[in-house]
């Protein structure tokens, strides 16, 4: 682990990542840490989650970009495009990939 690193990239964060009970009832209890409740609503940080897994693996070179995808011009968010009315939306949406790369 020490002679990787990793690159946390856009995604949505918990200041948009709301969840509802059928959600909080699926998380483990060792991962209710990442359970943060707002004004009456509960959020999943899951920047922190990521990154609390890639700790626990042994990696310790974590670079976090810090864009949230919702509300981001240069970013799709499939939460904010289902939250708009149908008329709004575009027909299709964008997709995008995750890899990992060995030097």
């Amino acid at each position: 682990p020490e002679h990787f690193s990793a690159f946390l990239g856009p995604h949505l964060r918990v200041q948009h990542l709301e969840v509802q009970q059928d959600f909080i009832g699926q998380v483990p209890e060792a991962k209710k840490i990442f359970l943060e409740l707002r004004d009456g609503k509960m959020y999943y940080n899951l920047t922190e989650g990521v990154i609390s897994i890639l700790h626990s693996s042994g990696l310790q070179k974590i670079e976090d970009c810090g864009i949230d995808t919702y509300g981001h011009a240069d970013y799709f968010s499939y939460r904010q495009w289902i939250q708009q009315p149908e008329g709004v939306r575009l027909k299709d949406y964008k997709t995008f990939a995750n890899c990992i790369i060995m030097r």
